[in-house]
């Protein structure tokens, strides 16, 4: 059976992650969400290169593959070592074969020597003098535990990802989502339209600001443009999983209903006006105080999150929901890549030494853009 379509982009993906280390040097949050990729990819990939249909998956099946290739690198090396064919290694004649024991012996020996000689080596000086003298080699304690555990990180990785790939049975080890609901269009009508009126009465109080209006009374030019970031940030992603999860749980039937749609409808597009105001928020904030990792790291959630609710939009208005979960992935590793290619560290540089060149202080800066907002022209 040929690879899946779904296995090989992954597993090009983590290749790609794999060049962005050597390529350019990301920043240490930016490296830690680009190692946390990496890993994604490799499990995922593996898991769905003999079972196609990925693309066609839920949220909680690709949950389950996840978690799935994280338990393979529990036990995958194990059962590996336990199914190789180990009795077509027998040689035929019988010089062959003591010189092939005698190969297997050597290679044993060398874990239980790589262990116990470091050990004992740092229990006694002489004895690690001695095994200097012998070896022509520095032995360190702490480096060869490391080194030891190195190797065994990468075994483990190793045997997880191929036993993912060739003896699976399936990709996830938890049961299939049942794909139909129960709910009818009123038990989850009212929810959603109950959201979509909160959404529009709070798009609604945005505008004026939008239009370059005042702030709100109480509040801080810092604090409304900082705080308020994160916080619909956080709307907009939960946002994408109700959606979701009301699809789900709905009937065939409902799903179907123009009604639906509109219901579907009347939560995103006020929820547009929200991520305008996000966006506006993060560009005044980063006029005023410059640029750093976390702004850039904003700037593309925000990118991802935008383009993942105009992806479930159309899922949605076409019922196909379903096959919300793969592109939306694809859409966050591309995103990520497209940030670590341009290189945040030079950006935020050039940033702010442009910045300090034109001679505004931050404090300058929020001055001008508080009154700029409370002018009314």
């Amino acid at each position: 059976q040929p690879p899946s379509r779904e296995g090989v982009t992954l597993l090009a993906l983590a290749a790609l992650f794999s060049v962005a280390f050597t390529v350019w040097a990301p920043t240490p949050d930016l490296a830690f969400l680009n190692t946390l990729a990496l890993v994604l990819c490799l499990g995922l990939g593996s898991a769905a290169l003999r079972f196609p249909g990925m693309a066609r998956t839920g949220v909680l099946d690709g949950l389950g593959a996840a978690l799935s290739s994280g338990l393979h690198l529990i036990y995958g090396l194990a059962v590996l070592l336990d199914r190789f064919p180990w009795a077509h290694l027998k040689p035929a004649s019988a010089a062959p074969r003591t010189w092939g024991r005698v190969g297997v012996g050597a290679l044993l020996s060398v874990p239980l020597l790589a262990v116990f000689a470091p050990l004992l080596a740092g229990a006694d000086e002489s004895f690690a003098r001695a095994l200097d003298a012998l070896l022509h080699l520095d032995v360190n304690l702490e480096r060869s535990i490391s080194t030891l555990g190195h190797l065994i990180g990468w075994l483990l990785l190793t045997g997880g990802l191929v036993y993912g790939a060739l003896l699976a049975a399936r990709p996830s080890l938890l049961p299939p989502v049942p794909g139909q609901g129960r709910l009818g269009l009123i038990e989850t009508g009212v929810p959603l339209g109950a959201l979509a009126l909160l959404f529009t009465a709070f798009a609604a109080r945005q505008l004026p600001l939008l239009l370059g209006g005042a702030l709100p009374d109480g509040q801080t030019y810092a604090a409304f443009i900082r705080e308020g970031f994160g916080q619909l940030m956080t709307v907009a992603l939960l946002t994408a999983a109700v959606l979701r999860v009301a699809y789900a749980l709905s009937t065939p039937g409902s799903r179907r209903r123009a009604a639906f749609r509109a219901l579907n409808a009347a939560v995103l597009l006020p929820l547009t006006v929200i991520l305008a105001s996000a966006a506006q928020r993060w560009v005044l904030y980063t006029q005023a105080y410059g640029l750093s990792e976390t702004r850039v790291l904003g700037a593309a959630f925000l990118v991802w999150v935008t383009l993942t609710l105009a992806w479930l939009a159309v899922t949605l208005w076409r019922d196909q929901a379903p096959r919300f979960a793969y592109p939306a992935l694809l859409l966050g590793l591309g995103t990520l890549l497209v940030t670590t290619a341009l290189n945040p560290a030079g950006l935020i540089a050039r940033v702010n030494i442009a910045r300090e060149l034109s001679g505004v202080t931050n404090a300058q800066r929020s001055e001008e853009h508080t009154s700029e907002l409370q002018s009314p022209y």
